[in-house]
Protein backbone atom coordinates (compact mmCIF):
# COMPACT_ATOMS: atom_id res chain seq x y z
CA UNK A 1 0.00 0.00 0.00
CA UNK A 2 1.44 3.40 -0.81
CA UNK A 3 2.17 5.97 1.78
CA UNK A 4 -0.49 8.31 0.04
CA UNK A 5 -3.56 5.64 0.42
CA UNK A 6 -2.32 4.85 4.19
CA UNK A 7 -1.88 8.73 4.72
CA UNK A 8 -5.63 9.14 3.30
CA UNK A 9 -7.05 6.28 5.05
CA UNK A 10 -5.77 7.79 8.23
CA UNK A 11 -7.13 10.69 7.55
CA UNK A 12 -11.35 9.21 6.92
CA UNK A 13 -10.87 7.78 10.60
CA UNK A 14 -9.18 10.32 12.16
CA UNK A 15 -11.00 13.25 10.59
CA UNK A 16 -14.67 12.17 12.22
CA UNK A 17 -13.04 12.44 15.25
CA UNK A 18 -11.33 15.81 15.12
CA UNK A 19 -14.72 17.16 13.61
CA UNK A 20 -16.53 15.16 16.60
CA UNK A 21 -14.04 17.46 19.12
CA UNK A 22 -14.06 20.62 17.33
CA UNK A 23 -18.19 20.72 16.89
CA UNK A 24 -18.81 18.90 20.71
CA UNK A 25 -16.24 21.36 22.37
CA UNK A 26 -15.68 21.03 26.24
CA UNK A 27 -14.70 17.99 27.57
CA UNK A 28 -14.37 15.88 24.73
CA UNK A 29 -12.33 18.50 22.89
CA UNK A 30 -10.50 18.91 26.22
CA UNK A 31 -9.59 15.20 26.21
CA UNK A 32 -8.57 15.49 22.90
CA UNK A 33 -6.18 17.97 22.90
CA UNK A 34 -4.66 16.75 26.29
CA UNK A 35 -4.04 13.70 24.39
CA UNK A 36 -2.17 15.79 21.65
CA UNK A 37 -0.46 17.62 23.58
CA UNK A 38 1.22 14.37 26.13
CA UNK A 39 1.86 12.93 23.16
CA UNK A 40 3.85 15.56 21.17
CA UNK A 41 5.63 16.14 24.11
CA UNK A 42 6.67 12.82 24.80
CA UNK A 43 8.10 12.55 21.39
CA UNK A 44 9.89 15.45 21.29
CA UNK A 45 11.88 14.64 24.45
CA UNK A 46 12.86 11.54 22.79
CA UNK A 47 13.74 13.67 19.86
CA UNK A 48 16.41 15.42 22.38
CA UNK A 49 17.31 12.45 23.67
CA UNK A 50 19.78 11.69 20.26
CA UNK A 51 21.03 15.29 20.79
CA UNK A 52 22.37 13.95 24.88
CA UNK A 53 20.33 16.19 26.31
CA UNK A 54 17.68 14.49 29.16
CA UNK A 55 14.61 15.88 30.36
CA UNK A 56 12.54 16.09 32.76
CA UNK A 57 9.48 13.84 31.53
CA UNK A 58 7.87 14.25 34.49
CA UNK A 59 7.76 17.97 34.65
CA UNK A 60 7.23 18.05 31.08
CA UNK A 61 4.23 16.26 30.71
CA UNK A 62 2.75 17.93 33.68
CA UNK A 63 2.77 21.11 32.33
CA UNK A 64 1.82 20.07 28.91
CA UNK A 65 -1.59 19.00 30.77
CA UNK A 66 -1.29 22.53 32.28
CA UNK A 67 -0.93 24.74 29.46
CA UNK A 68 -4.25 23.86 28.15
CA UNK A 69 -6.25 23.37 31.02
CA UNK A 70 -5.60 27.30 32.00
CA UNK A 71 -7.26 28.04 28.36
CA UNK A 72 -10.31 25.58 29.26
CA UNK A 73 -10.90 26.56 33.23
CA UNK A 74 -9.80 30.02 32.61
CA UNK A 75 -6.99 31.22 34.49
CA UNK A 76 -6.47 27.64 36.41
CA UNK A 77 -4.77 27.97 38.23
CA UNK A 78 -2.51 30.46 36.21
CA UNK A 79 -2.65 31.87 33.23
CA UNK A 80 -0.62 29.81 30.58
CA UNK A 81 1.99 32.72 30.36
CA UNK A 82 2.64 32.66 34.24
CA UNK A 83 2.42 28.88 34.21
CA UNK A 84 5.56 29.17 31.49
CA UNK A 85 7.56 31.74 33.85
CA UNK A 86 6.64 29.36 36.94
CA UNK A 87 8.27 26.17 34.74
CA UNK A 88 10.98 28.19 34.21
CA UNK A 89 12.08 27.89 38.08
CA UNK A 90 10.45 24.74 38.91
CA UNK A 91 12.34 22.50 36.41
CA UNK A 92 15.52 24.44 37.18
CA UNK A 93 14.66 23.66 39.98
CA UNK A 94 14.32 19.45 39.74
CA UNK A 95 17.52 19.70 37.90
CA UNK A 96 19.46 19.32 41.72
CA UNK A 97 17.36 16.24 42.23
CA UNK A 98 17.68 14.61 38.76
CA UNK A 99 21.68 13.78 38.78
CA UNK A 100 21.60 13.81 34.94
CA UNK A 101 24.76 15.95 32.82
CA UNK A 102 24.07 18.68 30.73
CA UNK A 103 21.71 20.49 33.90
CA UNK A 104 21.67 24.00 31.40
CA UNK A 105 20.66 21.89 28.41
CA UNK A 106 17.91 19.56 30.32
CA UNK A 107 16.03 22.54 31.99
CA UNK A 108 16.26 25.16 28.76
CA UNK A 109 14.85 21.68 26.31
CA UNK A 110 11.96 20.79 29.02
CA UNK A 111 10.88 24.03 29.45
CA UNK A 112 10.54 24.86 25.74
CA UNK A 113 9.33 22.14 25.04
CA UNK A 114 6.56 21.70 26.86
CA UNK A 115 5.51 25.61 26.17
CA UNK A 116 5.83 25.07 22.29
CA UNK A 117 3.39 21.75 22.85
CA UNK A 118 1.33 22.58 25.25
CA UNK A 119 0.13 26.93 24.79
CA UNK A 120 0.30 25.79 21.08
CA UNK A 121 -2.22 23.54 21.19
CA UNK A 122 -3.87 24.81 24.14
CA UNK A 123 -4.26 28.09 21.87
CA UNK A 124 -7.12 26.18 19.94
CA UNK A 125 -8.79 24.81 22.47
CA UNK A 126 -9.10 28.35 23.98
CA UNK A 127 -9.98 29.81 20.52
CA UNK A 128 -12.70 27.62 20.79
CA UNK A 129 -13.76 28.27 23.96
CA UNK A 130 -13.42 32.21 23.93
CA UNK A 131 -17.13 32.64 24.05
CA UNK A 132 -20.39 30.60 25.00
CA UNK A 133 -23.06 29.89 22.30
CA UNK A 134 -24.63 26.68 20.97
CA UNK A 135 -22.66 23.57 20.42
CA UNK A 136 -23.40 23.00 16.25
CA UNK A 137 -23.88 26.88 15.72
CA UNK A 138 -21.52 28.42 17.56
CA UNK A 139 -19.47 30.64 14.63
CA UNK A 140 -16.06 29.34 16.91
CA UNK A 141 -16.51 26.22 16.23
CA UNK A 142 -16.58 27.17 12.56
CA UNK A 143 -13.52 29.45 12.87
CA UNK A 144 -11.61 26.62 14.45
CA UNK A 145 -12.60 24.33 11.43
CA UNK A 146 -11.83 27.10 9.65
CA UNK A 147 -8.30 26.94 10.77
CA UNK A 148 -7.73 23.24 10.40
CA UNK A 149 -9.29 23.83 6.53
CA UNK A 150 -6.78 26.35 5.78
CA UNK A 151 -3.66 24.96 7.30
CA UNK A 152 -4.81 21.55 5.37
CA UNK A 153 -5.81 23.47 2.21
CA UNK A 154 -2.42 25.14 2.24
CA UNK A 155 -0.64 21.66 2.85
CA UNK A 156 -1.70 20.38 0.17
CA UNK A 157 -1.93 23.22 -2.81
CA UNK A 158 1.68 23.75 -1.48
CA UNK A 159 2.71 19.88 -2.35
CA UNK A 160 0.94 19.47 -5.18
CA UNK A 161 2.40 23.65 -6.40
CA UNK A 162 5.61 22.74 -5.81
CA UNK A 163 5.57 19.29 -7.67
CA UNK A 164 3.74 20.84 -10.96
CA UNK A 165 5.64 24.04 -10.89
CA UNK A 166 8.37 24.05 -7.57
CA UNK A 167 11.87 25.81 -9.58
CA UNK A 168 13.32 27.72 -6.54
CA UNK A 169 14.14 25.61 -2.87
CA UNK A 170 12.18 27.88 0.07
CA UNK A 171 14.43 26.31 2.95
CA UNK A 172 17.05 24.15 0.95
CA UNK A 173 18.81 23.26 4.61
CA UNK A 174 15.93 22.21 6.48
CA UNK A 175 13.38 20.92 3.85
CA UNK A 176 15.40 20.13 0.22
CA UNK A 177 11.66 19.21 -1.88
CA UNK A 178 9.68 22.44 -0.07
CA UNK A 179 10.25 25.72 -3.30
CA UNK A 180 8.64 28.78 -3.57
CA UNK A 181 6.24 27.76 -6.15
CA UNK A 182 4.34 25.92 -3.39
CA UNK A 183 4.46 27.64 -0.73
CA UNK A 184 2.80 30.66 -2.25
CA UNK A 185 0.55 27.90 -4.02
CA UNK A 186 -0.37 27.08 -0.41
CA UNK A 187 -0.37 30.65 1.46
CA UNK A 188 -3.07 31.52 -2.27
CA UNK A 189 -5.38 28.34 -1.07
CA UNK A 190 -5.26 29.10 2.55
CA UNK A 191 -6.84 32.57 1.85
CA UNK A 192 -9.27 31.65 -0.35
CA UNK A 193 -10.36 28.64 1.78
CA UNK A 194 -10.74 31.15 4.98
CA UNK A 195 -12.51 33.49 2.69
CA UNK A 196 -15.15 30.93 1.44
CA UNK A 197 -15.25 29.87 5.15
CA UNK A 198 -16.15 33.10 6.34
CA UNK A 199 -18.17 34.14 3.56
CA UNK A 200 -20.70 30.84 3.42
CA UNK A 201 -20.87 28.86 6.98
CA UNK A 202 -22.36 30.02 10.29
CA UNK A 203 -18.08 31.58 10.82
CA UNK A 204 -20.05 34.62 9.42
CA UNK A 205 -21.79 35.02 12.51
CA UNK A 206 -18.58 36.41 13.58
CA UNK A 207 -19.27 40.04 11.17
CA UNK A 208 -15.56 39.79 10.16
CA UNK A 209 -14.80 42.18 7.52
CA UNK A 210 -13.17 40.63 4.07
CA UNK A 211 -10.21 41.78 5.46
CA UNK A 212 -10.23 40.19 8.41
CA UNK A 213 -10.84 36.84 6.80
CA UNK A 214 -8.02 37.47 3.95
CA UNK A 215 -5.65 37.96 7.59
CA UNK A 216 -6.71 34.83 8.79
CA UNK A 217 -6.15 33.38 5.69
CA UNK A 218 -2.62 34.60 5.87
CA UNK A 219 -1.90 33.19 9.43
CA UNK A 220 -2.17 29.75 8.32
CA UNK A 221 -0.33 30.04 4.96
CA UNK A 222 2.50 32.17 6.77
CA UNK A 223 3.05 30.51 10.32
CA UNK A 224 1.76 27.05 9.58
CA UNK A 225 4.59 26.51 6.12
CA UNK A 226 7.26 28.25 9.07
CA UNK A 227 5.91 25.49 12.00
CA UNK A 228 6.02 22.87 9.27
CA UNK A 229 9.96 24.29 8.80
CA UNK A 230 10.35 24.67 12.51
CA UNK A 231 9.93 20.69 12.48
CA UNK A 232 11.78 19.57 10.24
CA UNK A 233 14.54 21.64 11.24
CA UNK A 234 14.23 20.19 14.99
CA UNK A 235 13.77 16.50 13.33
CA UNK A 236 17.20 17.48 11.05
CA UNK A 237 19.09 17.96 13.94
CA UNK A 238 18.42 14.90 16.00
CA UNK A 239 18.68 12.51 12.77
CA UNK A 240 15.26 11.16 12.33
CA UNK A 241 12.71 11.16 9.80
CA UNK A 242 9.06 11.29 11.68
CA UNK A 243 8.83 11.72 15.42
CA UNK A 244 7.53 8.78 15.97
CA UNK A 245 5.38 5.75 14.20
CA UNK A 246 1.91 6.25 15.77
CA UNK A 247 -0.54 7.40 13.05
CA UNK A 248 -0.05 5.42 9.93
CA UNK A 249 1.27 7.32 6.95
CA UNK A 250 1.83 10.64 8.64
CA UNK A 251 4.55 9.59 11.59
CA UNK A 252 3.69 11.18 15.10
CA UNK A 253 1.63 13.90 16.82
CA UNK A 254 4.01 16.18 16.55
CA UNK A 255 4.25 15.95 12.71
CA UNK A 256 0.87 16.09 12.35
CA UNK A 257 -0.04 19.17 14.65
CA UNK A 258 3.34 21.07 13.91
CA UNK A 259 1.96 23.96 11.84
CA UNK A 260 -1.34 24.19 14.10
CA UNK A 261 1.32 24.74 16.96
CA UNK A 262 2.24 28.06 15.77
CA UNK A 263 -1.10 28.91 13.66
CA UNK A 264 -3.18 28.22 16.84
CA UNK A 265 -1.58 31.07 19.20
CA UNK A 266 -1.06 33.50 16.49
CA UNK A 267 -5.09 33.14 15.68
CA UNK A 268 -6.01 33.20 19.32
CA UNK A 269 -4.18 36.43 19.90
CA UNK A 270 -5.70 37.81 16.71
CA UNK A 271 -9.27 36.86 17.53
CA UNK A 272 -8.92 37.65 20.94
CA UNK A 273 -7.13 41.06 21.14
CA UNK A 274 -7.48 42.63 17.85
CA UNK A 275 -11.30 41.66 16.86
Amino acid sequence: MSNLVTRILTAIVLGPLVLAGIFLGGYFLFAIVILISTIATFEFFTMGKAKSIHPNFLAGLIFSVLYPASFFFGEFPLTPFELAGFSVFLVALSELFRNKPNAMLNSGFTVFASVYIGIGIGSFLGLRHLIAGPVFDSPLAWLCLSVIASIWMCDSFAYFGGRLLGKRKLFERVSPNKTWEGAISGLIASVLTSWVMGEYTPLSGLNLTTAELLILGLIPGIFGQAGDLVESLFKRDSGVKDSSHLIPGHGGMFDRFDSLLVTAPVVFAYINTII
